[in-house]
């Protein structure tokens, strides 16, 4: 499965729309291009990621579940997971742990996106994973700000 640069669909990916618009380009500033896989049970919060990843110049996949994620993990790589910790069958530490068994050389980053109930539960996870965690709900600027540090150009 291809990811998509530029514009969001729900179809999902589509090769004609691989294009950058001129906008995404300098959206990125001082930031290279990703390729983002977002894991999130909650379609609208998976939509609204996707959609300002790849308004951002990122190339983005969707997974709508731990285990979707995980079938486009085997088969891609990616520089950048976005997943909800909490989810169906495969929640994020089990996905974050599973590719790491996968390819524990090729590991993307992981940034963890959290409702604030959720998060106690998973603090020795977090703590030992090290990984970024974002509490819901969140502004796309902080977000988006966050990147920025995180992947320089």
């Amino acid at each position: 499965m291809s990811g998509y640069r530029g514009v969001a669909t729900r179809a999902g990916p589509l090769a004609s729309r691989n294009r950058l618009p001129p906008e995404a380009s300098a959206r990125l500033g001082g930031m290279r291009a990703l390729r983002v896989l977002v894991a999130d049970d909650q379609e609208h919060m998976r939509e609204l990621l996707v959609e300002a990843l790849a308004a951002d110049g990122h190339t983005v996949d969707p997974a709508e579940d731990g285990v979707a994620a995980l079938k486009l993990l085997e088969q891609q790589t990616y520089d950048l997971v976005v997943s909800d910790l909490q989810m169906p069958q495969v929640d994020g530490p089990k996905l974050y742990q599973e590719i790491r068994r996968l390819k524990p050389d090729a590991v993307p980053f992981f940034i963890f996106i959290t409702g604030e109930d959720e998060a106690p539960g998973y603090g020795k996870f977090l703590s030992e994973s090290k990984a970024p965690v974002v509490s819901k709900p969140f502004k796309l600027k902080d977000f988006r700000q966050m990147l920025e540090k995180l992947f320089p150009g």
